[in-house]
């Protein structure tokens, strides 16, 4: 099971890019199940100028099949749970931009992270080590690496433990005590 979630279906995300790699992966494993989690609007960026959805795009452009690619919608927090805990590979794309809560979730949740080589996704995964980094434009290189975890239990398992430990330093409780900190300072 590939896992893909982004609040909406968009560019900055990665969208076109993950659907492009779950529709290499599907023609290459044809037990390959895709969960995509998420709403199909823009929440950053621009609409694409046809007119259509990336959705509707990613269903009339692409070899997605419909039987093993479930579209999720937005889930409430114990299903969102569910979907990655049950995870083989999760696919993380971002262009250079806000980092994504989804991330650091996937990693509390313990799941194999191929994530794209940019500035936000490298101040929490390190390639090799509690995750893969791959070229946010290239699903060729996004492929091969979902493939790399899905043949290597042994490197799936060892990153998914180091993701886990890895989220500990965003914990809410590192968190508010960093906020704190800040406040403090400022008295």
């Amino acid at each position: 099971i590939l896992t893909y979630v982004s609040r909406g279906f968009e560019e900055y995300r990665g969208f076109p890019q993950a659907m492009e790699t779950i529709s290499q992966l599907q023609k290459r494993r044809p037990g390959l199940h895709a969960l995509i989690v998420g709403s199909d609007v823009i929440a950053y960026g621009a609409s694409r100028s046809d007119g259509r959805t990336w959705r509707e795009w990613a269903l009339q452009e692409l070899k997605l099949d419909t039987k093993r690619t479930h579209w999720m919608g937005a889930l409430q927090e114990d299903e969102y749970q569910k979907v990655l805990l049950i995870s083989d590979v999760h696919l993380y794309l971002t262009v250079p931009f806000v980092l994504s809560w989804s991330l650091l979730e996937a990693m509390a949740a313990g799941c194999s992270i191929v994530g794209s080589d940019t500035p936000p996704v490298q101040e929490v995964l390190q390639s090799g080590c509690n995750g893969l980094l791959v070229d946010f434009f290239n699903p060729h290189d996004q492929v091969n690496a979902c493939e790399t975890l899905l043949d290597d239990q042994a490197m799936s398992e060892r990153f998914s433990k180091a993701a886990r430990i890895s989220s500990q330093a965003f914990s809410h409780d590192k968190g508010l005590a960093g906020w704190r900190a800040i406040i403090e300072s400022c008295g």
